[in-house]
């Protein structure tokens, strides 16, 4: 807990600029306001895979330029299959917070894709899709992904 109370009011500091009394009584009282509000509970990842992180880097990467080409080629010359937007629903295996909100943030990354809604408890996730995509090629996309996270990072057992 000390170490999150420095770091913070070391970066409320850094924000303004001045290493001030006023600036660090701030920060320190800032600083605790926030720990209070958003008390750490156990970290879910206890470490990240490098190789696995790569792999997941790389596809992404891929995934990022596919989609960036598909989104420019649908706003230059639009055809309704182009420009069709609809809601998918996904379940993946996991239940992890961590894995699926990364996942999430992932999709959300990519062009023509963003996240609506991201339910752990279930392992659900809602997507809007940009273009029209068959489901089982959607689900073998998110398959993927979720696949390369899960090899990514070391998670925790939650009780």
């Amino acid at each position: 807990m000390i170490l999150r109370l420095g770091g913070l009011t070391l970066l409320w500091v850094a924000l303004y600029g001045e290493a001030s009394v006023g600036n660090l009584i701030g920060g320190l009282i800032v600083a605790t306001i926030l720990i209070q509000l958003f008390p750490s509970g156990r970290a879910s990842v206890k470490r990240i895979r490098p190789v696995g992180a790569l792999v997941l880097a790389g596809y992404v990467f891929v995934n990022l330029a596919v989609s960036t080409w598909t989104v420019v080629v649908a706003v230059l010359f639009p055809r309704p299959e182009r420009v069709e937007a609809s809601v998918r629903e996904v379940r993946v295996s996991t239940r992890s917070a961590t894995a699926m909100t990364l996942m999430g943030n992932l999709i959300t990354l990519t062009p023509g894709t963003m996240t609506v809604d991201v339910d752990p408890a279930e392992g659900l996730l809602k997507v809007h899709v940009l273009g029209r995509i068959d489901d089982e090629s959607f689900r073998r996309n998110m398959s993927q992904l979720e696949n390369k996270v899960l090899h990514a990072l070391v998670l925790e057992e939650i009780q």
